[in-house]
């Protein structure tokens, strides 16, 4: 009986070893697609932001255009 209950209590730890890794896995996996997430929103910030200093250049030309224009 003592060893019954040790075998079990063997499977139950091996079964709740399994799973923690499992879990482990999961979190490795998904701290990843945050890391690349975070990288992606980076570089759409600094795109977007390259478009807005574009956009205020051209429209600084575009009202030079028009005060230069009589």
């Amino acid at each position: 009986m003592k060893e019954n209950f040790l075998q079990s209590l063997n499977s139950y730890a091996d079964a709740l070893e399994q799973k923690m890794d499992s879990l482990e896995k999961r979190v490795a996996e998904l701290e990843q697609q945050l890391h690349n997430s975070v990288q992606e929103n980076e570089q759409t910030r600094a795109k977007v932001g390259h478009l807005e200093e574009m956009l205020l250049a051209a429209n600084q030309q575009l009202a030079s255009l028009q005060l230069d224009t009589p």
